[in-house]
């Protein structure tokens, strides 16, 4: 699930770099967040960052915040 913390570019160079590091009719299985998910979820509509409470707490025992990016799943098909 680290295309959530990847821009467009990001997720770009890293999806050419895994596929050329497979073996010849070696097999990429992806998992992902599917986007209608995030949408429905966080209200999230428009591709870009976005501000979230991650489900996990840092050493001060509160959830940490960051940020993740938001791709629509035309976006994943273009890339």
């Amino acid at each position: 699930m680290v295309d959530e913390h990847l821009d467009n570019q990001g997720l770009l160079e890293v999806s050419k770099n895994t596929l050329s590091s497979l073996k010849p009719g070696g097999t990429l299985v992806v998992v992902f967040t599917h986007p209608d998910k995030i949408t429905a979820s966080s209200g999230i509509d428009k591709e870009g960052w976005f501000e979230t409470t991650f489900p996990w707490k840092g050493p001060n025992g509160e959830f940490e915040k960051g940020q993740n990016y938001f791709r629509p799943v035309e976006t994943y098909i273009k890339y």
